[in-house]
């Protein structure tokens, strides 16, 4: 689910704003791209995890999923 705001509305940084809102910074290495995680229990997985992406010059964009369990793929660990 995509949200799209306008920067100057909101009351404060986008990093600042999710921090208050229980979201705690994700930095990925592996693909190199930064972004927020909410646990929704007390296990790492169903948790929502949200890309914010502030390229546009008057716009703010919240990509939100929801991660039911961790990535598998056949034959590999990851």
């Amino acid at each position: 689910m995509k949200l799209i705001l306008r920067k100057n509305k909101l009351p404060d940084t986008p990093f600042n704003i999710l921090r208050g809102a229980g979201y705690a910074f994700h930095q990925d290495r592996k693909m190199d791209k930064d972004s927020f995680v909410r646990r929704i229990t007390g296990s790492r997985y169903p948790r929502l995890h949200l890309y914010v992406d502030e390229s546009k010059e008057d716009r703010v964009v919240f990509d939100l999923h929801l991660d039911q369990k961790q990535t598998s793929y056949q034959g590999s660990r990851m």
